[in-house]
């Protein structure tokens, strides 16, 4: 019979007494253990699981934000309530200077390659095959974001803003991200309505900068004298970054031990960044074990 994991052929001289069949450096270092019986021995391959995998990946923003909603019919005639993203007057107070990097959600992209720890050893690889293990989950894309939106129409905003006495309300604004970006700045967006005259635009700013000015958008409050309306039902994905959700175990994938047959659960706990560009590593440890 043939050893598991690529060890050359014992066969001639495998069916003996244990005694007689010595520990060779090969098999030590495959992971080989021998158990003996009176007449016979038989190998047993030991799980060799990688002390971690770390992917190469890109982060690619989706930009849809156009969403105009039929709201009645006169005379076959449709009317329709425009999006707040189709006509998007920012004001001068925006923290988002460039309304173009705001999105609907981003997508963490595979990029075919990777590394592994094994036995302190770092291995590369490409596709889904590192070592004696296969990455078996979906990895494309490897991970998606969402961020939430404004649902609500350019009409029903207005509406909202000239009850009196007037309030701060914030809405969602989808997600901020562009080319270069950290990871960490990959996060939600925030506006409220503000009022000069008839005209009405929106401040918009990152959930950081709003929380670094100790405002929660989350919570009714009264504050200085003005009603504080905050934004109800927001996702508890939506208020952490891309960098957070990556390395907290949001990112997961199923890897099997070819020898064995068994599944593990990898999980992300860390992520690397490539300066002025889009490309990032997702590290990845067996989930339950820490690094």
């Amino acid at each position: 019979m043939r050893l598991i994991g690529n060890i050359r052929d014992l066969t001639a001289g495998y069916y003996r007494d244990f005694e007689d069949v010595p520990d060779t450096e090969e098999n030590l270092a495959t992971g080989v253990v021998m158990e003996s019986g009176n007449k016979e021995c038989r190998t047993i391959v030991a799980n060799r699981w990688p002390d971690s995998i770390q992917l190469d990946a890109s982060v690619v923003p989706e930009r849809k934000f156009s969403r105009v909603f039929a709201e009645r019919r006169e005379r076959s005639r449709s009317v329709c309530r425009i999006s707040i993203y189709d006509s998007p007057a920012t004001d001068a107070g925006s923290e988002v200077k460039n309304i173009e990097s705001c999105c609907s959600g981003v997508t963490v992209e595979f990029e075919n390659t990777g590394r592994y720890i094994l036995d302190g050893e770092t291995r590369t690889f490409t596709g889904s095959d590192p070592g004696d293990c296969r990455i078996v989950s979906k990895m494309r894309p490897l991970f998606e974001k969402k961020f939430p939106v404004c649902t609500e129409s350019v009409t029903e905003i207005e509406q909202m803003s000239l009850i009196a006495p007037e309030p701060y309300r914030f809405y969602p604004y989808g997600g901020l991200y562009e080319y270069g970006m950290h990871p960490r700045q990959a996060e939600s967006c925030i506006f409220r309505t503000v009022r000069v005259g008839d005209s009405l635009s929106l401040a918009i700013s990152p959930l950081s900068a709003l929380r670094a000015a100790g405002i929660d958008v989350f919570s009714d409050r009264q504050t200085g004298g003005r009603r504080l309306i905050g934004i109800k039902n927001f996702p508890a994905a939506g208020k952490i970054d891309l960098y957070e959700e990556l390395k907290s175990g949001a990112c997961r994938l199923e890897v099997l031990n070819k020898n064995t047959g068994e599944k593990a659960i990898y999980v992300g706990n860390a992520v690397f960044h490539t300066p002025k560009t889009n490309l990032i590593a997702v590290n990845f440890i067996k989930q339950g074990e820490t690094p």
